[in-house]
């Protein structure tokens, strides 16, 4: 709810516009920024990734625009940082970013700062993305697992780290806070994997796939670092050698994604070839999802909680759109049968 001006508002506004310096004011949006970064990765649980988005976006507009301050975040300057933010993102990620200094400027009003009153009406149209799922088939996958790799070599680890997210849908998150007693053994023999996600602070339990039991048996019999189950790689080191498996299993073909910047359309051409620790994952999701797994059971793996985010997995199945074309083409035989007949 609104309140009408009182006369220490006006004298903060009066203060704020004519005694402070440029320079002041520039220091205070960055150092405010900086204090807000940090309280609300302790209010909201941030983890380094998300304190690491607003850092560097708060980077970014601290080169390109140093004097910024509340009061000259008006129309024309967000534009010139859209466009400035822009050269080095899709519209995607620029509208992330648009909306994280929106939450850093609702933050600093709710503190009293006086912000600039064209901020809020503020809501650039940015073209929408269409991004494909990028999975592999199943005699895809079976050709990274039959790889004849030096057993204990780096690629080795990779392929067989990369094997179970596929077989388990964990994300690269979770695959590192595995530890031994994650996974147990049932009385029928079943190994059973109980963990509380990550990203989702969710608690999952299924069964193990067997090849994941065959991954988990071949490293189960050693404690790696910090009481691990897997002596796992660092992020930017297994997407490398994930790029590198993916060679030398000979994957061909590429996705194609249409991004846009701004208002233009750009085809984004990403060769097979190069895996991610994600590609497991959307495996996992659309292979089930092909084999008649109800979306219902897939999310209790997966531990989604939207709906919707399983959408994009369920336009991937050639399952589901094979059937709409079998009952189409079911349809034009039927018809063409019945006007032979006729003639």
């Amino acid at each position: 709810m609104k309140r009408d001006p009182v006369l220490s508002d006006l004298r903060a506004k009066f203060n704020y516009a004519f005694k402070q310096t440029t320079e002041q004011r520039s220091n205070e949006f960055f150092l405010l920024f900086n204090e807000f970064i940090q309280e609300q990765s302790g209010v909201k649980g941030w983890g380094k990734d998300m304190v690491d988005v607003y850092t560097r976006l708060r980077d970014k507009l601290q080169k390109f625009t140093p004097n910024l301050t509340f009061l000259t975040l008006n129309t024309k300057n967000l534009e010139a940082i859209k466009i400035h933010l822009s050269e080095s993102m899709y519209n995607d990620a620029l509208k992330k970013n648009l909306a994280y200094l929106k939450s850093f400027v609702k933050w600093a009003k709710e503190k009293h700062y006086t912000v600039c009153e064209e901020f809020d009406s503020y809501r650039p149209k940015l073209p929408k993305g269409h991004i494909c799922v990028k999975y592999l088939s199943l005699d895809e996958l079976d050709r990274i697992y039959n790889l004849k790799l030096e057993d204990g070599s780096a690629l080795d680890q990779t392929r067989d780290f990369f094997v179970f997210q596929c077989y388990t849908a964990l994300r690269y998150s979770d695959l590192k806070q595995l530890r031994p007693d994650n996974i147990t053994k049932s009385d029928d023999g079943k190994f059973i994997i109980r963990l509380l996600t990550e990203k989702d602070d969710d608690a999952v339990s299924y069964p193990l796939a067997q090849r994941a039991v065959e991954i988990y048996k071949k490293y189960s019999t050693h404690i790696y670092d910090g009481g691990r189950l897997f002596p796992i790689l660092s992020n930017q080191k297994y997407n490398e050698h994930l790029k590198e498996l993916g060679k030398a299993a000979g994957l061909t073909g590429e996705w194609i994604d249409y991004e846009y910047r701004l208002q233009e359309k750009i085809e984004v051409h990403t060769p097979k070839c190069d895996l991610a620790t994600h590609t497991a994952r959307r495996t996992f999701i659309v292979t089930a999802l092909n084999e008649g797994v109800s979306t219902n059971l897939i999310m209790l793996i997966t531990s989604h909680s939207d709906y919707k985010a399983m959408t994009p997995y369920i336009k991937a199945t050639m399952k589901g759109t094979g059937s709409v074309i079998s009952a189409i083409d079911k349809t034009y035989s039927k018809n063409k049968n019945g006007r032979d007949a006729k003639s």
